[in-house]
């Protein structure tokens, strides 16, 4: 199995769904606050929803539409909820970003087969040029290609966590190349935190087009334990920021939050979790 797929694997919480009761029902009725049983809802980066209470949200809205390019995950949701023949639940399959799996697999695969050659002799620069080599190639498919959500605008576009997730696998994969070798650079890091301003740039105008009255976003602002801020959270909280500058979006709301995302691996994150009203009709 490639490393990707091994990854992607390593991102599924089997008991995130018990350990997260307390902060999916805080959040739930956050979303729910001030808005309309006539109103529409959209969740992007649906994935299993086990940071929202599904049943709720759809007795609350019209219409609840998950967004996710994992359509598995999503098919777990509705399972989950019992929610496999409500006409109200809807399903869209969407990336955020346009870099394919195979495209995932293939970065990972010419990074490990140029550390394979040598192991802990690979010369870093040689090392380092190969892989910015890879990301300018992805950059050219995020600036290339449409985000699509692939549904009418909705009342209220909901997306929590995902700005962390957009293109967090490129910084993973290259942390376990750099370990493999025992190296450290900052060149192919500083390369991931401007493809990731571009990815966050163009999702939240996405978002920003498809929402009618309400944007609710949750930003992981600090993780316990840690110092720094998250990769994909911060550059999403400032981009935001512009928007409010300029007008277009007005903060209404905010919870502040604990997320606990691992407990067994003690993996606890800070949650600010923004709604911005955009007055539409």
């Amino acid at each position: 199995m490639n490393l990707y797929d091994r990854l992607i694997k390593l991102q599924e919480i089997e008991h995130a769904f018990s350990e997260w009761e307390a902060y999916r029902h805080q959040v739930t009725e956050f979303i729910i606050k001030d808005t309309s049983p006539e109103h529409t809802l959209a969740i992007c980066g649906a994935g299993r929803c086990n940071d929202l209470d599904l049943e709720r949200l759809t007795k609350h809205f019209k219409q609840v539409i998950l967004v996710d390019k994992d359509v598995p995950s999503m098919e777990a949701a509705r399972y989950r909820y019992n929610l496999e023949k409500d006409s109200n639940l809807k399903m869209q399959v969407a990336d955020f970003v346009g870099i394919g799996d195979d495209a995932y697999r293939d970065y990972v695969d010419t990074l490990i087969e140029a550390v394979r050659k040598k192991g802990i002799q690979t010369d870093l620069e040689d090392l380092v040029k190969l892989a910015l080599k890879q990301l300018q190639s992805l950059e050219g498919q995020i600036l290339t290609t449409p985000v699509e959500l692939g549904i009418a605008s909705c009342d209220v576009i909901v997306a929590l966590g995902v700005h962390s997730q957009l293109l967090n696998m490129l910084e993973w994969i290259w942390t376990i190349v750099l370990e493999t070798i025992r190296q450290e650079e900052v060149s192919v890091r500083d390369k991931i935190k401007m493809m990731n301003r571009l990815a966050i740039e163009k999702f939240n105008d996405t978002l920003f087009r498809h929402a009618k009255k309400q944007l609710v976003m949750g930003f992981e602002v600090g993780r316990a334990g840690q110092e720094g801020s998250i990769q994909g959270a911060i550059q999403g909280l400032e981009d935001m920021s512009h928007y409010e500058a300029s007008g277009e979006v007005q903060g209404v709301d905010t919870l502040e939050v604990q997320w606990p995302f691992d407990e067994k691996q003690n993996k606890m994150y800070y949650m600010q979790i923004k709604k911005f009203s955009l007055g539409r009709d």
